[in-house]
């Protein structure tokens, strides 16, 4: 019980403290810095704005996406014993996806603290800047205090009951993991439908490619199915 309210002391007490980016840690939930807001500074900073090294987002990105992806595979380790390594790495994948984290920073309203300077016809080509800034601010905390806040933060606003519920009822599908993949890694991927079906006509035939690569292949009764067996394979070939 001391330790509790020594712990909610230190956040109240925090509060009567001049921070720049107070609003911030109010929408996250409270969550204040106990030493410099430095790296935060750094983590709400894009390139466009501070082109040098260090002096964005993108190291302390790097840095929060390997913290993060420890505590979602702690997290999925506890929640889900019965999952073979394969099917944890897919719920991981999918729970720290791109698109996944876009739309947690969206629910927090974390993009309107971004400091960038592109211009307004280019914000849709940054549609994932504001993911990108949640891995960093995940970064600044680590640095700031420790994984235990990181995990904090993850419970609350990426790994909440409905997003590992629909981990559970498997709702991640090989396209969506491999369109997923390829926007994290940047990579411009494609279906390729065989016409005519060269090899089986009864079936359609679909080829995946990465870049100007030959990945994998699949067939199917219809163009759903054979997709999805060539994402099947290129998860598999690639490790996803």
């Amino acid at each position: 019980m001391w330790g509790f309210i020594q712990k909610w002391w230190h956040r109240k007490a925090q509060v009567f403290t001049t921070y720049e980016l107070d609003a911030m840690y109010k929408q996250l939930g409270g969550f204040y810095p106990k030493g410099s807001e430095e790296h935060f500074i750094l983590a709400i900073t894009h390139s466009s704005q501070n082109g040098r090294p260090g002096r964005n987002f993108e190291q302390l990105e790097f840095l929060g996406d390997a913290i993060l992806s420890a505590v979602v595979a702690e997290t999925l380790f506890s929640t889900f014993p019965g999952k073979r390594e394969g099917e944890l790495s897919k719920m991981r994948a999918w729970i720290v996806s791109r698109r996944q984290l876009g739309l947690v920073a969206q629910n927090i309203g974390l993009q309107v603290f971004i400091r960038h300077k592109i211009e307004d016809k280019r914000l849709d080509e940054a549609r994932h800047m504001a993911g990108d800034v949640l891995e960093a601010v995940l970064g600044a905390y680590y640095l700031d205090a420790g994984i235990d806040v990181v995990r904090e933060i993850a419970l609350k606003w990426i790994l909440t009951e409905e997003t590992l519920e629909a981990a559970r009822k498997g709702v991640i599908d090989p396209k969506s993991t491999i369109h997923e993949w390829a926007q994290q890694k940047r990579k411009r991927i494609k279906f390729v439908h065989l016409h005519p079906n060269v090899s089986q006509p009864a079936f359609f035939e679909i080829e995946f490619w990465v870049n100007e690569q030959k990945i994998s292949y699949g067939k199917g009764r219809n163009k759903k199915e054979a997709e999805r067996a060539a994402a099947e394979e290129a998860v598999r070939i690639l490790g996803v």
